[in-house]
């Protein structure tokens, strides 16, 4: 992607002018399309491989809104950005077309952690009424640097509670194949 830097800079800083700028200058290209190159783009353990809507979608971005931009941009909203922006309608239209994507990962983040990242209960909920397992393990819960070198040493996996509890919901209980955060 050309002048990745940029992108993401605008998008972690919620620079919606620059980024509407770096847009509308692409001439042609299409970097919304793109998938994020850099191993660390965020100084954290997260956004190798995302694309720039998903890198977007994980958190509110200070005063800006990229993610609204990137989309009227022609942004494709996958199913892990539809669960971190809390888009319910375009959740349940992508799994019904493909329901094992709730088993795709970007960057080792599965959609349910895109939801609990963006801190989004009613998408959590909505995931695992669509089968998704609450006691998967996973690989990373926060944005920790230190989180990729675990990895890299096969490291005792977290699960989505441990996530959960990390992000500060408030109430949440796990019991059996259920995740009720509140």
């Amino acid at each position: 992607m050309l002048n990745e830097r940029d992108y993401i800079d605008a998008i972690t800083q919620g620079d919606d002018d620059r980024l509407a700028e770096l847009l509308g200058s692409c001439a042609g290209d299409q970097p919304h399309l793109a998938t994020i190159a850099e191993r660390r783009p965020t100084n954290h353990s997260m956004g190798f491989g995302m694309t720039l809507l998903q890198l977007a979608s994980i958190r509110k971005r200070k005063s800006g809104n990229p993610s609204k931009l990137l989309i009227d941009h022609g942004a494709w909203i996958d199913l892990h950005s539809a669960c971190g922006l809390g888009m319910i309608e375009r959740i349940e239209y992508l799994l019904q077309d493909r329901p094992q994507s709730l088993s795709d990962q970007v960057d080792t983040y599965f959609p349910l952690q895109f939801a609990i990242t963006a801190g989004r209960p009613d998408v959590v909920q909505l995931l695992v009424e669509h089968g998704d397992e609450v006691n998967r393990n996973l690989k990373k819960v926060g944005y920790f640097g230190w989180e990729d070198d675990a990895v890299d040493q096969d490291s005792i996996p977290w699960s989505p509670i441990h996530m959960a509890s990390l992000w500060g919901f408030g109430g949440v209980v796990s019991s059996g194949r259920s995740l009720t955060v509140d």
